[in-house]
């Protein structure tokens, strides 16, 4: 075996349609990541808003104000105290 007929370990060939198929799939996914991250910033931020009109309309409503504050005592009533813990910790983490 001569050394042009000896196989090399290492080869590298440029194979254009693997390669173009390639960077093609990054743009898609890359674009798709963009678009989703996008989405999801507008769905965020159109929840605060509703959220804010929300807090806003039963803080004006003396009744509903009353019924949510009922809702929200009989709710933390029913939890166990390993779920008041962590409600508790989640509403530290919530207010820094």
């Amino acid at each position: 075996m001569s050394v042009a007929e000896k196989r090399s370990w290492f080869t590298f060939e440029i194979n254009v349609p693997v390669v173009l198929g390639f960077g093609v799939a990054l743009y898609f996914m890359y674009s798709g990541h963009t678009a989703t991250m996008e989405n999801a910033r507008k769905t965020s931020e159109l929840l605060t808003k509703y959220e804010t009109l929300l807090d806003s309309a039963i803080a004006k409503d003396a009744d509903v104000l009353g019924t949510y504050k009922d809702n929200l005592k009989r709710v933390e009533d029913s939890l166990s105290p390993e779920e008041k813990r962590l409600l508790a910790l989640l509403l530290d983490v919530k207010k820094e």
